[in-house]
């Protein structure tokens, strides 16, 4: 027999752990399921910097560790299994590898996935110079130089780590429409081992693996020799698993309307997958508030 929960967190980061923390609070059953376990983006993340509530020298496991005890102390459950799907409504049914479960409300925490260039045969140079992860990958260039794709906090942040690792990065911001602010243009232009050049990457060389970067600018394209491309640029929500089951904004992020509600009732969505803001302290905010109006919802469906 299917077991029957009253709410389904997808997705354990820092903003459906904290909703499933809300939902648990509240004395309601949750689950939290994710196929990699607890964590997202945030277990390759160094010092966390923009949360003012957290401890300095914290780092991205270790706000994790502390948002996962939370939610478990609170009530919550994981479950580290792959959601392929879901369907029906109120209950709705979470099809997974492991265990499929039913829920009353669905709380979409799911994150963004990995950055890409868009370029035929990326994915020939993944493992061998593409990287998506500083702190994972940074260590293997030292001494080398790399480029970093991206023009948003993270990317910003990224960027800021490997320079501390490897003896060059060039920052290609490439979309013009998120061309760099100047708050993150100021970030980056104090490190004296940091280029900023605005562009797109036209083209990856190497035989065996990466060794050169081809970037379009406005005036020429320029090739650039580096043994690295870390790529922050065009990270879509990771909602492959909704199959079109709910409307999207052009960029892929689920539409929500006041307090994280859907177009379907009953489920709701936070964090990156519907706000494409990438900044941990709005995350765990979104994440709260989503919990706590999907435990009134269920609650005025029992009473």
């Amino acid at each position: 027999m299917t077991r029957h929960l009253d709410a389904v967190v997808i997705g354990a980061g820092p903003a459906g752990l904290t909703a499933a923390r809300a939902i648990a609070e509240s004395g309601l059953s949750c689950l939290v399921m994710d196929k990699m376990g607890p964590g997202g983006q945030l277990m390759n993340m160094g010092e966390v910097h923009e949360c003012l509530d957290v401890e300095p020298g914290t780092t991205g496991p270790d706000l994790i560790s502390k948002l996962l005890d939370a939610a478990m102390t609170a009530g919550a459950e994981l479950a580290v299994d792959e959601v392929t799907g879901i369907g029906g409504g109120a209950p709705w049914r979470i099809s997974a590898a492991e265990e499929p479960v039913t829920a009353t409300t669905v709380i979409i925490a799911t994150g963004l996935r990995a950055g890409t260039t868009g370029l035929p045969g990326e994915g020939d140079y993944e493992g061998r110079g593409l990287s998506h992860c500083a702190i994972c990958d940074g260590p293997l260039y030292a001494g080398k130089r790399v480029i970093v794709l991206g023009s948003d906090d993270w990317a910003v942040q990224e960027a800021i780590d490997l320079t501390a690792m490897v003896a060059h990065v060039t920052f290609v911001s490439g979309d013009p429409l998120l061309a760099l602010t100047p708050e993150r243009r100021a970030k980056l232009e104090v490190r004296p081992n940091l280029r900023i050049l605005q562009g797109r990457v036209a083209a990856l060389a190497g035989i065996d693996c990466l060794e050169a970067v081809a970037v379009a600018t406005s005036a020429a394209t320029e090739r650039i020799a580096a043994s690295g491309l870390f790529v922050f640029s065009d990270r879509r929500p990771a909602t492959d698993f909704l199959n079109g089951h709910l409307h999207t904004t052009r960029a892929g992020h689920v539409e929500v309307g006041g307090d994280q509600h859907t177009s379907a009732p009953g489920l709701f969505a936070c964090g990156d997958v519907a706000n494409p803001a990438q900044r941990i302290a709005m995350a765990i905010a979104d994440g709260n508030k989503a919990g706590q109006t999907a435990a009134r919802w269920v609650k005025a469906r029992i009473a």
